[in-house]
């Protein structure tokens, strides 16, 4: 970031919540984000930021990872902020305009320019001093992460062994084969290999949050959406999917407050004790499909680190009861000729207006069967 920039800049604590905020290219974006996670570094990319100044760690060492190489790759330049003011903690969810000199960050107060806090740049030589932290720190993390899901894994067996009351829309999975969706860093490009195939009319879609947003980019309707609804768009929530908001034990359902807040919503709330990801695999096992398919679903240590997760105890014991009924397709694009972006971006756009072409002719169709059997039942009553 050149000396003396200035320039309007979107802050939040959440990462998602700043992506979605972002309305022009070439913003700067403040985050509380310590190691920043693939599916937020690929939202950053897209959005075609300048440069991520984030108030925690972006890439700690904890755990070996490539996000902030992947920022760069990209022309985004990436800060940590230390020291930062009481003053700049006041201004989560709104712009703010900044100004950076000699690796300082100064925020505008009215017509002040107030100190926000200190600037470390993400040179080669941090980041090699963190990789080796990250080598050095291996065994305890991966001990400690063995040790968390086996213990997890272990207490939650009786749970996952209960009889569930689920909707009786879920016994349309029953002998089917379904396909569940959930948001990894590489899971649009798996859905442009498979798409011709899940768009049979056999198949049962499910999306985990988010990801209904990318099924409906390329063409696909998913049947339901399961989520705690934080990360997927109001579009895709009224696209007429059925909506399965996950619940903690304790009964808290933060999701279900924001869709509470969208007129003529309908959803089921359903408790489980893993993640949105589990809940979809244990309930189309549990409710009979003949066979899951799992795209971009995490799986291992880095994964799930990523997402905050010190363990994957329910993860383990979902996946061994689906057992051999279970094909994982994430990565899956590797497998075929990487296609050109723009080719990419053309099928894309040609997928989405030939989706929104049909639903104009249904529309025309369903006008003029009206006016003809109005004109119909015109012409008989004159006839009477």
């Amino acid at each position: 970031m050149n000396q003396g920039i200035e320039g309007i800049a979107i802050y939040h604590r959440k990462t998602k919540k700043v992506i979605e905020n972002i309305q022009h290219p070439s913003s700067y974006v403040l985050v509380d984000h310590q190691d920043l996670d693939p599916v937020a570094v690929e939202g950053l990319i897209e959005k075609k930021v300048r440069a991520v100044i984030n108030l925690s760690a972006s890439f700690s060492g904890v755990y070996l990872h490539n996000q902030v190489q992947r920022l760069q790759e990209h022309g985004i330049e990436v800060f940590d902020l230390s020291n930062r003011t009481e003053y700049l903690d006041q201004q989560v969810n709104r712009p703010i305009t900044i100004k950076v000199t000699n690796h300082q960050l100064f925020v505008k107060r009215m017509d002040e320019w107030e100190y926000g806090g200190d600037l470390q740049p993400y040179t080669n030589e941090l980041i090699t001093i963190r990789q080796k932290k990250a080598d050095q720190n291996y065994p305890q993390i991966f001990s400690a992460f063995v040790e968390n899901s086996l213990r997890f894994a272990s207490n939650e067996i009786p749970f996952l062994l209960e009889n569930k009351n689920y909707p009786d829309y879920f016994k349309e999975m029953r002998h089917k084969d379904v396909f569940i969706v959930a948001r990894n860093k590489t899971y649009l490009e798996d859905l442009q290999t498979i798409k011709s195939k899940m768009r049979t009319a056999s198949y049962y879609i499910i999306a985990v949050d988010g990801a209904a947003d990318g099924l409906l980019k390329v063409g696909i309707q998913p049947h339901m959406i399961i989520g705690d609804m934080d990360s997927v768009s109001d579009h895709s929530l009224t696209c007429g999917a059925k909506l399965i908001c996950h619940q903690f034990l304790d009964g808290r359902s933060p999701g279900a407050e924001r869709l509470k807040n969208i007129p003529n919503l309908v959803w089921d709330e359903l408790a489980f004790i893993g993640t949105s990801e589990d809940l979809a695999i244990y309930s189309a096992h549990q409710s009979g499909a003949n066979h899951l398919y799992l795209v971009g679903c995490r799986l291992g240590m880095r994964e799930f680190l990523e997402k905050g997760r010190k363990g994957m105890g329910s993860s383990i014991i979902c996946r061994i009861q689906a057992g051999d009924k279970i094909t994982d397709l994430k990565g899956i694009h590797r497998l075929y000729p990487r296609k050109n972006r723009f080719s990419e971006q053309i099928h894309i756009r040609l997928d989405i207006f030939l989706t929104q072409l049909e639903k104009v002719l249904v529309t025309i169709r369903l006008k003029i069967w009206s006016e003809q059997s109005w004109f119909s039942f015109k012409r008989k009553k004159e006839s009477l």
